[in-house]
């Protein structure tokens, strides 16, 4: 077991500190090797730095107070408490989530399907795995991180095949590797058409136990607040988590703050962005690993992730139609959305940047238009 695990096994940031602090040091304060924040950003994700990043970070938060202030005279959060129709066997989950990773376009030919303690997807080509995890408690969870795992596979495994073994044949960068798992999660399956199908796969995957109708499938995957933790957060306020980790992440790096101070530190940023305490450690600053394996900027491309996809989203929607997309996809017909994908990102490999990628889609990367039209279109219009 790692520190960082022992340490969250111990509910206990202390147990991982001595490790954490060595890690840090080494990043970004050895005179030989040490890196600073932007340095770190550029290996991840050419062309982006955190000046960027803060502006849309700066104009994503402005449109979230006015949002969230209409979404909230508008209705309250709308927390799901009903997951007992949610509940449903680990076997069952396991060919609902294989059956949707087939018609999304997963190749299982080409696929190593794991199971492990946490949703992830590695690997290129011919030569992707997926890891995925079951919670019986709550079986749309698991289906949204299989579709979200599918997003990275798919675009991991249609990278250009003539650049097979060179560096161009990788991501444009980690920030839209992101993206195309988030477009999938965060934005197509947000739609009575996944809703329809969704809930017909559950039916015959489950030969008639589990019945959820098409409504309350839609209902579901729209619901606000059920979840305080950055994986499981809401489409409204997954990027208020990114946003508070920026911040103390940066602190770190400019040595303004060490690792003595920095539980306190995240749970501040929570408190600020988020409106909460996180409970314990477990449920704050050792939420997630990144960190622990020195990936000191990655929730910077989580949060410009979710703007890419939905912009792209919103750029697909114009061109197709959002209601002819909802209708194949409620017939299971995911290909209009994957072709469109492919001639617009999978086939640049990393001949492109993320950055030139979404220039091409009127992207300006200063405003965050993107994200508060698809709000509004979804829970104010």
């Amino acid at each position: 077991m790692n520190r960082d695990n022992k340490a969250r096994a111990q509910n206990d940031f202390n147990a991982a500190r001595v490790p954490f602090d060595a890690l840090l040091s080494a990043q970004f304060n050895d005179a030989a090797h040490g890196k600073n924040y932007d340095d770190l950003l550029a290996l991840q994700s050419r062309g982006l730095n955190s000046a960027d990043v803060e502006v849309l970070m700066a104009d994503s938060y402005r449109r979230y107070i006015k949002l969230n202030a209409a979404l909230l005279k508008a209705a309250p959060s709308n927390v799901d408490a009903a997951h007992d129709k949610w509940r449903i066997a680990p076997e069952a989950q396991q060919r609902i989530v294989k059956r949707i990773m087939h018609d999304m376009g997963v190749d299982f030919a080409r696929l190593s399907y794991l199971e492990g303690a946490h949703p992830a997807c590695f690997g290129y080509g011919d030569d992707v795995f997926i890891s995925m995890h079951y919670d019986e408690n709550d079986a749309l969870k698991t289906i949204l991180a299989a579709v979200h795992e599918a997003g990275h596979a798919l675009y991991r495994q249609n990278l250009p095949r003539n650049k097979a073994g060179q560096t161009l044949s990788g991501v444009a960068g980690r920030d839209m590797d992101e993206a195309m798992a988030l477009f999938w999660e965060h934005a197509a399956v947000r739609n009575a058409g996944f809703a329809a199908y969704l809930s017909r796969v559950i039916d015959e995957e489950t030969q008639g136990v589990m019945q959820l109708p098409p409504d309350e499938v839609l209902s579901r995957l729209m619901a606000r607040g059920a979840d305080k933790d950055r994986a499981n957060a809401d489409i409204v306020e997954y990027g208020l988590h990114g946003i508070a980790r920026h911040g103390v992440m940066k602190q770190l790096a400019a040595q303004r703050l060490n690792a003595a101070h920095l539980s306190q530190a995240f749970n501040e940023s929570s408190i600020a962005y988020l409106g909460h305490l996180p409970p314990d450690e477990g449920a704050g600053v050792l939420q997630d690993p990144h960190w622990f394996s020195g990936e000191f900027t990655d929730f910077d491309n989580y949060f410009m992730g979710q703007h890419y996809a939905l912009h792209l989203y919103e750029a697909i929607s114009a061109s197709h139609g959002e209601e002819a997309l909802n209708s194949a996809m409620a017939g299971g017909d995911f290909t209009p959305i994957t072709h469109w994908l492919h001639d617009n990102v999978w086939q640049h490999g990393a001949l492109k940047s993320s950055r030139s990628i979404m220039a091409e889609h009127d992207w300006s990367g200063d405003d965050a238009r993107a994200y508060a039209d698809f709000i509004m279109r979804k829970f104010l219009l």
